[in-house]
């Protein structure tokens, strides 16, 4: 009994009731079955889900053959009853226990080892867990950092953009000035080569002045009662400053020597006079008459030579600081004149306009007549000639031959610039500022 306990403990239910359908199959074992279902249906419930148990008796009670109907018995003798079936279940029932207790070994073992397995895997996801928790920390970290990296970097980015802006903004600048101080040094030399030339001329015409003298005194007393009259005739125009003070014509080659020293220098002055009185300096034109006859009468100054230095530098200074907006206003004023105009070609600074048609344009070495006048916008006439007959080649000077190659035979071109850009090769006096604008015409016949 404690045996068949075990074995329904142990055993699946429909195991054990596949045994009990074997065992059933004879009629004769049918109360033998009914007594160990009653003995032992507990243990089996206990062992077993109640659906199952249920399942499996259901399929076990279809398998069990009717009752038979219990009919009188003829006397027989009495036969013992046949137990050699007993045996075979008994031997059978070990075995699938045996097996059963295998089956749940090895399962046991499964389970143990997927256990095992499972917390590894969960210690390893764990792990996992805190390493991939690490890293987004740190992803997280170094992202925040990139953030700020980010946002000094952009800072650093406009303040460099702004920086190159400015930079950008002085260098134009300083270009610019460059450029004026190169124009201003430009006509500066150009003033100084004029200033040298007219010097050299002067101190030549002084020299055969001098030679003169020395060969005349009475040329000579002249000259100093000419002085005398002048220094007269200049304090009276510093008394009266608005009189024009009208000057005699000149007879002797010393007196029209000395008008025409007078002139050159005059001349020479006029244009450092417009340019003083153009750049917004104020100066007293009586001081300034003054101060040329007492250099004139007596060689010495009224004031020192330190603070006429001085002086004398801070006027040029502010000349130069000047002269660049004179260039762009003269500039200003040429395009205002031609706005309206479209020219045939500009070279060297020249803007060049056709007046007249040609029917053809001249060839190398051709004979022609040329007329030349050159003045500036405001009408003062700087040279001026008719008819002349010249070839056409490169010993021309330079804006003649440039006119020139632009029209023909009847046929008449106009030339617009500024001084400062024609200087060096067209022959300017010393009275044209380098902001003057210069009007060239060229006519041939």
């Amino acid at each position: 009994m404690g045996f068949i306990s075990i074995l329904l403990i142990e055993m699946k239910p429909f195991v054990f009731l596949r045994l009990l359908q074997e065992i059933v199959m004879t009629q004769r074992h049918l109360p033998f079955v009914f007594i160990i279902i009653a003995l032992f249906f507990p243990a089996l419930a206990c062992a077993a889900a109640e659906d199952d148990v249920l399942q499996a008796f259901g399929d076990a009670a279809r398998t069990l053959p009717p009752v038979p109907v219990q009919k009188p018995k003829p006397q027989l003798k009495p036969v013992a009853p046949k137990l050699a079936e007993k045996p075979a279940v008994k031997s059978k029932t070990p075995e699938q226990l045996h097996q059963l207790r295998a089956q749940i070994s090895e399962l046991e073992k499964q389970k143990a080892a997927l256990q095992l397995k499972n917390e590894q895997h969960e210690k390893a996801l764990k792990e996992q867990q805190a390493n991939s928790d690490n890293k987004r920390a740190a992803l997280d970290e170094e992202k925040q950092q990139q953030t700020l990296n980010i946002i000094r970097l952009t800072q650093e980015l406009k303040a460099a953009q702004q920086q190159t802006t400015d930079a950008t903004a002085l260098r134009k600048q300083l270009t610019a000035a460059q450029a004026a101080a190169k124009r201003d040094q430009d006509a500066l030399k150009t003033q100084l080569a004029e200033s040298e030339k007219m010097s050299q001329a002067l101190q030549k015409q002084q020299s055969e002045s001098e030679k003169k003298l020395a060969s005349l005194n009475e040329v000579k007393v002249m000259q100093q009662q000419n002085i005398v009259k002048l220094t007269a005739e200049l304090e009276a125009a510093k008394k009266q400053p608005a009189a024009v003070v009208a000057a005699a014509e000149p007879k002797t080659d010393a007196e029209r020597d000395g008008y025409m020293l007078g002139q050159s220098i005059a001349s020479n002055a006029v244009v450092q006079l417009q340019m003083v009185k153009d750049t917004g300096l104020t100066i007293s034109i009586d001081q300034l008459i003054a101060g040329f006859s007492t250099q004139l009468q007596t060689g010495t100054s009224l004031m020192n030579s330190e603070e006429m230095s001085r002086r004398y530098a801070a006027m040029q200074e502010t000349i130069n600081k000047k002269m660049g907006s004179l260039i762009e206003k003269g500039y200003d004023q040429l395009n205002k004149h031609l706005e309206q105009r479209k020219a045939l070609v500009t070279q060297n600074g020249v803007r060049w306009f056709a007046v007249k048609t040609a029917k053809a344009k001249l060839i190398p070495d051709q004979q022609v007549e040329v007329s030349v006048k050159v003045s500036t916008l405001g009408g003062k006439v700087i040279n001026d000639f008719a008819d002349d007959k010249v070839p056409f080649d490169n010993n021309l000077p330079p804006m003649l031959y440039e006119g020139m190659s632009l029209t023909g035979a009847g046929g008449a071109v106009e030339g617009w610039a500024l001084a400062k850009d024609i200087i060096e090769r067209e022959p300017l006096p010393p009275w044209v500022a380098p902001y003057d604008v210069i009007h060239y015409q060229l006519a041939i016949k």
